[in-house]
């Protein structure tokens, strides 16, 4: 369960940077048995403005994918807040420049947007099948094609979960630690 949930996470993490215009380049579970993607910055990437809240946005669709598939007590059980608070995602997510979302409500709607966009049963179908392709992966790990995996899944699928208690979550850590700026 932990693997599939890791994959979840991870394919997120891709479906998003390729559609900002990220170069995913690996996706890979560690010896240690955690997951993790290896990204470049395309030029296209660097051109747009918004690359900082594309990354962040990137960051923040992996633990809302996995809360959408595996449910609250799973994803809570196997991410429990203590933990969850100091997540190298989280805590890259901590150094976003908030001046552009200024308030928790600002962040909520930002992040129930991404929410939306990722329930869209052609995105959901979409990270499932990368998920199910990475975590299956005979060698622990997907690299070079991600761009074709992902443009060939088709399969449209609907989420189970709603995000929203972990969207509050993320909101007031990310806005807590602004408040101590």
């Amino acid at each position: 369960m932990r693997k599939h949930a890791m994959a979840v996470h991870e394919a997120a993490h891709a479906l998003l940077g390729h559609y900002f215009g990220f170069e995913i380049k690996k996706l890979s579970f560690a010896d240690n048995g955690d997951a993790e993607m290896e990204i470049n910055f395309t030029d296209k990437a660097r051109e747009q403005p918004a690359l900082g809240l594309n990354y962040f946005l990137m960051l923040a669709g992996g633990y809302i994918a996995a809360f959408m598939d595996s449910g609250p007590e799973t994803f809570w059980k196997c991410n429990p807040t203590s933990l969850l608070k100091k997540s190298p995602d989280l805590e890259a997510m901590k150094k976003f420049d908030f001046d552009t979302v200024s308030s928790k409500e600002e962040l909520t709607n930002l992040l129930t947007d991404l929410h939306a966009l990722i329930s869209k049963p052609k995105y959901w179908g979409k990270i499932q099948s990368l998920a199910d392709d990475f975590r299956d992966a005979p060698d622990g790990f997907l690299e070079d094609n991600i761009d074709i995996l992902i443009a060939r899944c088709t399969r449209e699928r609907i989420p189970e979960y709603d995000p929203t208690p972990l969207i509050n979550f993320m909101v007031a850590e990310l806005m807590a630690g602004q408040d101590s700026k």
